[in-house]
């Protein structure tokens, strides 16, 4: 019955079709449906970016674009990140370009617009060129480093600013990450080395709206960063400045200082020259009568027997008078 059935078939269907064998897909479906299936399903998986990154935007580029040899670039760059932005902008060298460089728009994995830039000659000439093995960071890691260093600078952002390019006077490759807010205000900036992913240099803005204060935090200032413990105060909420040599309350004012007296300088006697004639004779100190000075008081009479103390004389017992007896 079987045989006739098959002849009836416009097409001779193969045996494992009819008879189908347990293949690697039903035991992997059998292994997701059994309970253990769970603990494998749910297994935290390391974060990839749905967008690809800025060296596969730029191999993306070698690949599409075959008529140049893209051996330096200037640089790489993507705007509003979220984490990583869905289009990358390459400038690189070109010597078939009148300006000497050429600018190529990466949008996933596709070259939407390329052509000859003017953004850099002749007013802001690049800083340099690096080549792609020389970058061993790429976004992705640059957006965990930037994420990290704004946690530990107490620092939040919705989208991030990628910058690709050559360090001042080397081939070397920097990473320069710009931190934004909901507001698209600029929160910080890290700058780190696209070879080993070291920060260099991280800026950070605190902003107060309250206030309409903005502290600035640069690691590249002298001395350690200092970051602010709390969020600033604003000048309204702040108690009035107290004048000078104002005492505590609770205490009583000093009293007032008096100029302390100023006495007129004394001379001292002009010295007598017995010889000179022309000095008056001094006047004679002016004798007592005799009679008229206080009798001496009398001298103590020491006591003939100093380590002996006399004995006290005994002084009289009084005796009552005898009185009459009294009638019983």
């Amino acid at each position: 019955m079987k045989l006739k059935f098959l002849r009836t078939l416009p097409f001779a269907a193969p045996r494992r079709l009819l008879n189908p064998k347990p293949g690697p897909g039903a035991v992997i479906i059998r292994l997701l449906l059994s309970p253990v299936a769970p603990l494998t399903v749910h297994a935290q998986e390391p974060y990839r970016p749905q967008t690809p990154g800025a060296l596969l935007a730029a191999e993306t580029l070698k690949r599409q674009v075959l008529d140049r040899t893209f051996e330096r670039f200037v640089e790489i760059s993507g705007q509003e990140g979220n984490p990583i932005p869905n289009v990358w902008t390459i400038v690189t060298r070109d010597s078939r370009s009148p300006s000497g460089l050429s600018e190529y728009v990466v949008r996933g994995r596709r070259v939407e617009v390329r052509g000859e830039t003017n953004t850099f000659y002749p007013k802001v000439p690049p800083i340099g060129f690096f080549a792609l093995p020389k970058v061993a960071v790429d976004s992705e890691k640059a957006f965990r480093i930037a994420d990290r260093e704004a946690g530990l600078a107490k620092v939040g952002f919705d989208s991030l600013n990628f910058r690709l390019r050559a360090r001042e006077f080397s081939d070397d490759a920097l990473w320069t990450v710009q931190l934004l807010n909901s507001d698209d205000e600029i929160v910080g900036h890290v700058d780190l080395s696209a070879a080993s992913g070291k920060v260099l240099r991280t800026i950070w803005y605190y902003r107060d709206s309250e206030a309409e204060i903005m502290r600035i935090v640069d690691s590249a200032w002298p001395g350690p960063p200092k970051l602010p413990l709390e969020p600033a105060i604003p000048p309204s909420s702040l108690p009035a400045p107290i004048p000078p040599n104002t005492p505590a309350p609770g205490t009583l004012p000093p009293a007032p200082l008096t100029p302390p007296e100023v006495l007129p300088p004394t001379l001292p006697p002009p010295v007598v020259d017995p010889a000179d004639p022309s000095q008056p004779e001094p006047e004679p100190l002016p004798v007592p009568e005799p009679g008229t000075l206080p009798e001496p008081a009398p001298l103590p009479v020491p006591n003939p027997n100093p380590g002996l103390n006399p004995r006290p004389k005994p002084q009289p017992v009084p005796v009552p008078e005898p009185t009459a007896p009294v009638p019983r």
